[in-house]
């Protein structure tokens, strides 16, 4: 079922439509059709990878942030004109460093979402989520609605999104923060949420002794962040969870035992875009 709120009116004559992109495409606007909702999401950002000292147990890598979502967005159209959907690509989970070598790669910052008429020029962007963190472990930024409010969260220990911009135009949410990978011995923090939608991800686990755990990644309107990895104890660090859904925040990798190699971070996830519009 489409998302459908307060703002979307109450029509006669016609029926409800509803077109979904969950890859990049164009649509042509049927004669008739003057007004749209936009509902969406840009991409999810990678997650960290953990780290591995050469003479200690290592951090959890940070989590991805969500990227930025509109809900039940109107624009106004032109008859016949084609609309080009491009969605944001979710950002790539960041390696975990080799055994001894240091800190783990960042994460990959999603991509865009980006909706635009032939007539009509730009109708919204959706910024995508940064990725986590491997040199400070600090989780991702969320994403930012361009030409709009909602500004994102900032990176670090799992800030939800801002209160959404609610005004004749629909919903508007920047995205969520990722969650803070941690020391060795300590668990990583989890990820933010974004409209208490979807439940924040898990930071990994960690003990004394062990490794650090990854941050979790934050949660978008379309989907909930993976979970940070589990900081390794005589093995490796575990790797993040991907995002799920559409836009959420990938897990930061675990921390690896001391000789022992960081997790991976796991991948956010892509954008996405439905169209609603009563012909």
């Amino acid at each position: 079922m489409p998302v459908k709120v307060g703002m979307v009116p109450q029509q006669v004559g016609g029926n409800w439509h509803v077109v979904k992109f969950t890859s990049s495409g164009t649509w042509q606007v049927p004669d008739g059709v003057e007004v749209i909702w936009i509902s969406g999401t840009g991409g999810g950002g990678g997650g960290a990878g953990g780290a591995s000292p050469s003479d200690a147990a290592g951090a959890g890598g940070g989590g991805g942030g969500s990227g930025a979502s509109c809900v039940a967005f109107l624009a106004i159209v032109s008859p016949g004109e084609i609309l080009t959907i491009t969605l944001g690509a979710g950002g790539s989970g960041g390696a975990g460093a080799s055994a001894g070598s240091g800190n783990g790669s960042n994460g990959g910052n999603g991509g865009q979402t980006i909706i635009s008429g032939s007539v009509s020029g730009t109708l919204i962007v959706l910024g995508g989520g940064y990725g986590g963190r491997g040199d400070n472990r600090y989780g991702g930024g969320g994403g930012n609605v361009l030409g709009q409010s909602g500004a994102g969260g900032s990176g670090g220990n799992g800030a939800s999104a801002p209160a959404a911009d609610f005004n004749k135009y629909g919903l508007i949410y920047g995205g969520a923060s990722g969650g803070a990978g941690r020391t060795a011995g300590a668990a990583g923090y989890s990820g933010g949420v974004t409209a208490n939608r979807y439940l924040g991800s898990s930071g990994g686990t960690s003990g004394t002794g062990y490794g650090g755990g990854g941050g979790g990644g934050a949660a978008s309107f379309f989907g909930a962040g993976g979970n940070g990895g589990d900081g390794g104890y005589d093995s490796p660090g575990g790797r993040g969870s991907d995002g799920s859904g559409y836009g959420s925040g990938g897990g930061g990798g675990g921390g690896g035992y001391t000789g022992y190699a960081g997790g991976d971070g796991g991948n956010g996830a892509p954008g996405y875009v439905e169209i609603l519009y009563w012909k």
